[in-house]
């Protein structure tokens, strides 16, 4: 069976960068990573500083990474 996919590597980027500094994070003990968090605190994993972007919430959400509470 052949399946054809579309590669968003801007996404996939951004979706690897913040995993590792989310493992990073949990790895030092900077934040517990059972505890809620907003989508504004989710900003200071960002290579860029900036608010995960739509797509990323997405990707991770549909990825089961995150949860909605």
């Amino acid at each position: 069976m052949n399946r054809e996919f579309n590669i968003d590597i801007t996404l996939a980027q951004e979706v690897t960068l913040f995993l590792v500094a989310i493992l990073d994070a949990e790895l030092y003990r900077e934040w517990d990573a059972n505890e809620p968090v907003t989508d504004t605190f989710l900003d200071q994993f960002m290579p860029n500083g900036f608010v995960p972007t739509a797509k990323l919430i997405e990707a991770l959400l549909a990825s089961g990474i995150i949860t909605k509470l």
